[in-house]
């Protein structure tokens, strides 16, 4: 892409005048515009220089920030106990609350979450949702919240995550469409069914569904389905069940 050509034209220019600091930086977003090119590979490696000159070089903005990088780029192949790494390296180097912190905070939960680490994926959960709400940041909150809301599902404090996911609902509910809204309401049908709440946890599901079709989120949309079917089974409802693992199966095939 045009991207590609200007940052490996501006790098030996930067290289020649000596500015180490602003080198590295644009050795890492070259390596951001390799991967948007579909070059993952070259982008990858160009990423981990990148954050390896910030901390030989101990530029904690850029250590911080291709920490994260990294750590989501690790979160998002299920290497959990590398993300974790990331993030909470990442996490030790912040000194005040902006986007990029929240972030870093909810994507070690969901690490933490990945590793069964349930205690920590709460604790960060939660520091996100404080940060959020001091910064009056109602996408951030509603992002946390979510997060909040799954930590505390798999911790089995059912009340407390319908609080935070339903929280997190309302402002899905008037805002544009996002797929975050999809994961929310599929863990808030989870902890509505696991206190006896079946017929709300199924009319969350159908909303989850309804958002999921209109978004043209199908992996989605079919784990929404499995998840309903489950519902179903917890109320012995089996023939229901069946339709709904069907409905999932045909998306997956």
């Amino acid at each position: 892409s045009y991207a590609v050509h200007l940052l490996r034209e501006a790098l030996p220019k930067l290289n020649m005048a000596g500015d180490v600091e602003l080198s590295a930086f644009f050795v890492g977003r070259l390596g951001q515009a390799l991967i948007a090119n579909g070059q993952e590979a070259e982008g990858r490696q160009m990423i981990e220089r990148a954050l390896r000159l910030a901390r030989q070089l101990s530029y904690r903005r850029y250590e911080r920030h291709w920490s994260a990088i990294v750590g989501e780029q690790v979160l998002a192949e299920g290497r959990y106990e590398d993300a974790s790494g990331h993030f909470e390296y990442a996490l030790s180097l912040y000194s005040a609350a902006t986007p990029e912190h929240l972030a870093a905070l909810r994507r070690a939960s969901k690490a933490n979450l990945g590793l069964r680490r349930v205690p920590q994926a709460v604790q960060h959960a939660q520091r996100a949702v404080e940060l959020a709400q001091e910064m009056g940041d109602a996408p951030a909150l509603a992002q946390a919240q979510g997060t909040l809301g799954a930590a505390l599902l798999a911790d089995k404090h059912y009340t407390e995550a319908i609080e935070a996911l339903q929280a997190a609902a309302a402002y899905y509910a008037s805002a544009l469409p996002d797929a975050s809204e999809i994961e929310v309401r599929r863990n808030l049908g989870a902890a509505q069914g696991e206190i006896g709440q079946y017929d709300e946890a199924a009319a969350t599901y159908q909303q989850a569904l309804q958002r999921a079709e209109a978004l043209g989120a199908r992996l989605a949309l079919a784990q929404t389905h499995r998840d309903l079917g489950l519902l179903y089974t917890k109320r012995r409802q089996f023939a229901h069940a069946i339709r709904a693992w069907s409905a999932a199966l045909t998306i997956y095939d």
